[in-house]
């Protein structure tokens, strides 16, 4: 069966700059080495035009790409003087006699309040610390910004498929102290959390966290 792989993979670059050099380096040379390869002046020709154009493409798609990074660096310089100053200037309107929650309101300066949903919370853990030997574990959550009483702290060793309740904790962070299953040996731990209010546990579970624990 004959040969049908491309005879061309792997010396032609994916990278434009480097693809629009190798059209170059194409151009520069074929008309050398046009005669000892028996190439008719129209096979040279057709070569050089398809270069040609693939090079003035690479070109006008390089300088495009050059004014976009430019027009973003400007954007980002633009709005990263405006917040500044905005939020120099509003801290001083909030502070002037004449100002009202109701001007707040008008000029967007009072954030909107999404209501506490407990049904569909989410409960998370921020971090989780191996912080020192023997299995101790630091792990920190969030309260919902006041919106929930605690969390239910959860553990399973990797490979697991239950999750073990470690208890209530009230304010972050929890302190797991469960000594290792086979002392001096590190193990792979999983937690997870779910806020409680009055007791009873609601929304979701956080996503899991993976601590290798010694």
């Amino acid at each position: 069966m004959a040969d049908l792989s491309p005879p061309y993979k792997g010396y032609l670059p994916s990278a434009e700059e480097l693809l629009r050099a190798w059209f170059l380096r194409f151009d520069t040379n074929i008309d050398d080495a046009a005669g000892p390869l028996a190439l008719t002046p129209e096979i040279v020709a057709a070569l050089k035009a398809q270069g040609s154009a693939a090079m003035a493409s690479i070109d006008t798609l390089l300088t495009s790409k050059a004014a976009y990074l430019s027009d973003v660096a400007a954007k980002n310089a633009a709005v990263g003087s405006a917040k500044t100053f905005f939020r120099n200037e509003i801290t001083i309107i909030k502070k002037l006699p004449g100002y009202t929650e109701a001007i707040g309101e008008s000029l967007g300066l009072i954030p909107a309040v999404t209501p506490f949903d407990p049904t569909n919370y989410q409960a998370k853990i921020t971090s989780a610390v191996n912080f020192a030997s023997g299995g101790h574990v630091r792990l920190r959550f969030s309260k919902a910004n006041g919106n929930i009483d605690g969390v239910n702290m959860y553990s399973q060793l990797a490979g697991q498929t239950a999750w073990n309740l470690l208890g209530f904790k009230m304010l972050t962070p929890y302190i797991d102290d469960t000594p290792l299953a086979q002392p001096g040996v590190p193990e792979i731990r999983l937690y997870r959390c779910v806020g409680v209010i009055g007791d009873v546990e609601i929304g979701f579970a956080s996503d899991p966290v993976q601590v290798t624990v010694s």
